[in-house]
């Protein structure tokens, strides 16, 4: 494979440029971490290869490579598996895992703007994906600079221009997700093994065509794993099982109360999401999330409130009964609620695609589904 040496470190030098200018500590950008893994979808857990050689042990193939660079515009040596383009890793010019492309070949008209970018092959394919990159891009297709990082020192999502990308924090810094537009979401633990999710510029009241489609997950305070979630009303439903595909119905506990877009609820055709994880310690043993994900994310316990004390013990005890009263009834109401909404749309996605199930999306929202009921 020829690789070809970047004159000018463009990427470096528009981190510092931006680090000067908004008084971001680079670390907080780059450096050490924990990622020792690369696994994708929720519940499934489907493994990628973390190195060339690996690769094309198991069968995968090449669709782009860095003599594409320029013509193409591929990051790297790019491998898919039976030309599934759901999942590909990316790697270095030393067989090193250096990015993962999430692809699909036509995320639907709304969805075509960055950070979705556009790739077209010699024999003229043509696709679309999420590009994210764990090493400097300037170094990836650089046979002169060899890498002592086993996995990567970075999150990078490129903005669909070369050299332009989105880079995110390391470290669950508040005022660093704020400036760059991360909004706290909601915590998931347990099966789930994710933590903190992050999405950008979200809110109430944004239209789901214009929904950032990238969410990053935090653990201990500790960037862990990111996903793709494709809200955009023309999206169409890939077959792969690397793609998790929950009702939007659902989706409102993975953001803070109240916060979650009304237009997730209002639509009932399936979504589209994958997590990709990337820490194995996290995997195995998930931390605990807060009662409350309004405080402090980094923060995994609360100090114990105390009773008002001119209150007597009589009052206390009936305002207690009447508080669980209520909320047997109100989680009655919620389960019943969340009933009816799958109920409604097993019944149409039956009425309208007989027979045609996807195993992936059926587990993920039996594990989703299960997991609200059981938080009830």
């Amino acid at each position: 494979v020829e690789s070809k040496m970047a004159p000018v470190n463009t990427s470096t030098a528009a981190l510092i440029l931006f680090s000067a200018l908004f008084g971001i500590n680079s670390s907080q950008l780059i450096g050490d971490t924990p990622w020792d893994t690369l696994i994708t979808t929720a519940f499934a857990f489907i493994p990628a290869p973390m190195n060339r050689s690996v690769a094309e042990q198991q069968g995968w193939t090449t669709i782009m490579d860095c003599t594409d660079e320029e013509s193409v515009g591929s990051p790297g040596n790019v491998y898919w598996n039976d030309k599934d383009l759901a999942a590909m890793p990316i790697f270095n010019s030393f067989g090193q895992i250096s990015g993962l492309i999430v692809g699909i070949s036509d995320p639907g008209q709304y969805a075509q703007k960055t950070p979705w970018k556009s790739y077209k092959l010699a024999d003229n394919t043509t696709f679309w994906g999420i590009e994210v990159l764990f090493r400097n891009p300037d170094s990836i297709c650089n046979a002169a600079q060899a890498s002592t990082i086993a996995y990567g020192d970075r999150l990078w999502i490129s903005n669909g221009n070369e050299g332009n990308y989105s880079q995110v924090p390391l470290n669950q810094s508040e005022t660093v997700l704020e400036e760059q537009g991360w909004v706290l979401g909601g915590c998931k633990d347990g099966v789930f093994k994710m933590g903190f999710h992050y999405w950008r510029y979200s809110a109430s009241d944004i239209d789901c065509n214009d929904a950032y489609p990238i969410f990053v997950l935090y653990d201990n305070g500790i960037l862990h794993a990111w996903g793709v979630a494709m809200g955009n009303e023309d999206r169409p439903l890939p077959n792969s099982t690397r793609w998790e595909h929950p009702p939007g119905a659902l989706l409102t506990s993975f953001f803070q109360a109240g916060e979650a877009p009304t237009c997730l609820a209002e639509q009932t055709k399936l979504y589209n999401s994958m997590h990709v994880f990337m820490t194995s310690s996290v995997l195995n043993k998930t931390t605990t999330c807060p009662a409350t994900t309004t405080a402090q994310p980094a923060t995994t316990t609360f100090p114990e409130t105390t009773e008002v004390d001119d209150v007597d013990d009589g009052a206390k005890s009936n305002n207690k009964d009447k508080a669980v009263v209520i909320g047997i009834v109100v989680a009655v109401l919620c389960v019943l609620s969340v009933a009816a909404v799958i109920a409604v749309i097993v019944y149409r996605r039956r009425k309208a695609h007989p027979g045609d199930y996807i195993l992936a999306g059926n587990a993920y929202n039996d594990k989703l589904l299960e997991s609200n009921q059981d938080a009830l």
